[in-house]
């Protein structure tokens, strides 16, 4: 059993911890607060914070796969990331990170047959209708697109600007429209060699 701990520490200077990849401390103040994390098979993990100082864990399970789970201010979500790890000590190294709009990035050992080694590597891409990177797409995001009618620049630049073609207008309403409700996480896994 995986018995390593990670921290990560917030702008509060409040400590977030993970434990064997299935206890999550974390203090608020002077306080000490231990939650069970809601994670089926737990093995080893690491821990970063988001914007909003929740925890953004990625962890291995007892398949030897690769996980993400994460906070977003109500629940717990755990998101499959990657099964390719197929030898009984793959997945056992592993980090996350974030860039600066948010999306996780995990890294991880993946041992292959005939001892051949990879460093993997994951990202979480959630689709651009999720403006507001809740890991959905609702009224917030149709906010966003209302907000920026019309609007023309840099392509990209607005919220609103769904297919990045530096307007939003009727085919941005479409690419969100299409998006409609449904939980947007998904990852993406490549081999660094």
């Amino acid at each position: 059993m995986d018995v390593s701990t990670y921290m990560a520490i917030d702008c509060n200077d409040d400590l977030h911890i993970t434990i064997a990849g299935s206890i999550y401390i974390r203090t608020k103040g002077s306080e000490w607060i231990e939650e069970s994390i809601p994670i089926a098979s737990p093995g080893g993990s690491s821990i970063r914070l988001d914007k909003n100082g929740y925890p953004r864990i990625c962890h291995t399970g007892s398949d030897n796969h690769i996980w993400y789970l994460y906070f977003n201010g109500t629940e717990w979500i755990d998101q499959f990331v990657d099964g390719k790890p197929e030898h009984p000590e793959s997945g056992e190294e592993r980090c996350i990170g974030l860039d600066s709009k948010g999306i996780p990035y995990i890294t991880y050992f993946a041992q292959k047959f005939y001892d051949k080694q990879q460093i993997r590597i994951a990202s979480i891409i959630p689709p651009k209708p999720d403006s507001d990177d809740d890991g959905d797409v609702d009224w917030w995001d149709l906010k966003a697109v209302a907000d920026d009618w019309l609007w023309s620049g840099h392509p990209g630049d607005s919220p609103g600007d769904i297919i990045c073609d530096g307007v939003v207008k009727f085919d941005d309403f479409a690419a969100f429209a299409a998006s409609w409700l449904e939980g947007v996480t998904t990852s993406r896994a490549s081999v660094l060699k």
